[in-house]
Order: structure tokens, then C-alpha cells, then sequence
């Protein structure tokens, strides 16, 4: 069958239509690792045949098998990267590695080459990822420190996501956060700046209704270092945090 498929004589009927009904959606639901050893062998076979990559791509990657999922994904022809399942793929591979913002690019993709019929399949998959994955991961750069990065990922969410109330209260937490450390790159600030920053942190309080220190009068600033800032800021992002969290298990 092998030189068949390499050296299959052009006067015949194509071998293609025979060989995706040999290993179809059922046999691949009754026997998926069966089925992913015959669609790699097709793949590496006939790296020309969009039909044979995707399957073997899809099924790797429901193998858990990422890396040669990304392998297929990777050397995909100009013609495969044409189908809308290539694209949806790729994303879905991107969520398993992490790359949500990656992931959004692909699925963007996917649903610019889709029938309409299909194109709600790849939105939910996409608001899916933007609210379980993303925000986990999001969640654990801000636990972890990276709130730059968390910054830029969320604005991003939120971007495609922006009257999603738990995406918002996170980025609200993580300009709060990482708008300090961004000023912290640069020179200490002084008494003016301290006190925009606590007028900043009360209006962000009022605007989420969460209790917070009263704003600082200017002639107090000079009493208060960027310890205790930084200890209200903690206070807040840690409130920030719970009403987000009972905001989402009320919603």
C-alpha cells in the first residue's frame, strides 16, 4: 500500500477518498491510537495531503502526544494552512503549552477561513480558553510575581472579552499592581507621586466597592514610605481577589 500511495499510477481513480473512509471518525472513536499510527503513517507518507496531516495532527494531540503534534503543525504545506481545522488545531496546541495569546491569533485565523456554519464552534472554543485558561494563567503570574506580564495578557482577554466581569477585576488588580513597578524601573517617587497613588487606589476601591484606607492627605504622604504603600497595595489586590471570586461563583 505504501508504493501505492507514493507511486500510485495517475490513470487510476485517487487512493485518498478510499483511505479516509478506511480509518474514519468511527474506527478513530473505537481504537484513537490505532487510528493516530495509520493517520502518521499517512502523514509522513504524503506530507501534500492536507487531510492526512490534520488527522494526524488532531489525533497526536488528543494523545497528549505535543510534540509530534507540533511537528505536523510546524511543516504543514501552504495548502493545509489553508483549512480552518489546521488553524484550530494549532490553537488548541497552543492552549496545551500555554501560548493563550498565541492560541487567540490562531483561532482568529481559523475563523476568518470557516464556513459560518461552523464558525460558533471556534468562537466557544476561544471564550472557553480565554476563561479557564487564560485566567488561570494570568492568576499565576500575578501569584508569581510577572504582573507585566500579566498586564499584557490580560489586556489582551480583554480585549476580545470586555464585558466579562472576572477577565476586568483582574486586569483592574493587575494595572494596580504593575503600574508601581513600572515606575519602580525608573526614580523613587516622590511626595506628588504618593499621593496620586493613593488617590489612584481609593478610586479604584469606590469603582469596585471594595474598603480601602481613606485617601492620604498630602502632608501625610511625607510620613509614609513605599513599604506601606506597597502593604496597601497587597491588602487591596488580596480584596480584589475575593470579590472576584464571589463575583464568579454569583454569576
Amino acid at each position: 500500500m505504501v508504493l501505492l500511495i507514493r507511486f500510485g499510477d495517475d490513470s487510476l481513480p485517487p487512493i485518498e477518498p478510499f483511505l479516509a473512509r478506511l480509518v474514519g471518525e468511527f474506527e478513530i472513536e473505537a481504537s484513537p491510537r490505532q487510528a493516530l499510527k495509520f493517520w502518521s503513517v499517512l502523514a509522513d507518507i504524503r506530507p501534500d495531503w492536507p487531510h492526512a496531516c490534520i488527522k494526524a495532527a488532531d489525533l497526536a494531540l488528543a494523545a497528549g502526544e505535543l510534540d509530534r503534534c507540533a511537528g505536523w503543525i510546524a511543516t504543514a504545506t501552504t495548502e493545509t494552512r489553508r483549512n480552518h481545522w489546521y488553524w484550530d488545531i494549532a490553537a488548541r496546541h497552543a492552549v496545551e503549552t500555554g501560548a493563550i495569546a498565541m492560541a487567540m491569533d490562531y483561532w482568529g485565523k481559523a475563523l476568518a477561513l470557516v464556513p459560518p456554519e461552523l464558525a460558533e464552534v471556534f468562537r466557544q472554543r476561544r471564550r472557553e480558553a480565554r476563561r479557564g485558561v487564560g485566567v488561570m494563567q494570568a492568576r499565576s503570574l500575578l501569584d508569581g510575581g510577572d504582573a507585566v506580564a500579566a498586564l499584557d495578557l490580560l489586556q489582551r482577554l480583554v480585549a476580545e472579552d470586555p464585558e466579562w466581569q472576572p477577565l476586568r477585576s483582574l486586569l483592574l488588580q493587575a494595572e494596580t499592581i504593575a503600574g508601581p513597578i513600572a515606575g519602580n524601573q525608573t526614580d523613587l517617587p516622590g511626595k506628588e507621586e504618593l499621593h496620586r497613588f493613593s488617590q489612584f487606589l481609593a478610586r479604584a476601591a469606590a469603582r469596585v466597592g471594595i474598603p480601602l484606607h481613606p485617601i492620604i492627605a498630602k502632608e501625610e504622604v511625607a510620613d509614609r514610605d513605599l513599604d506601606a504603600c506597597r502593604q496597601d497595595l497587597e491588602r487591596f489586590s488580596g480584596s480584589l481577589g475575593e470579590a472576584e471570586a464571589r463575583f464568579a461563583l454569583e454569576s
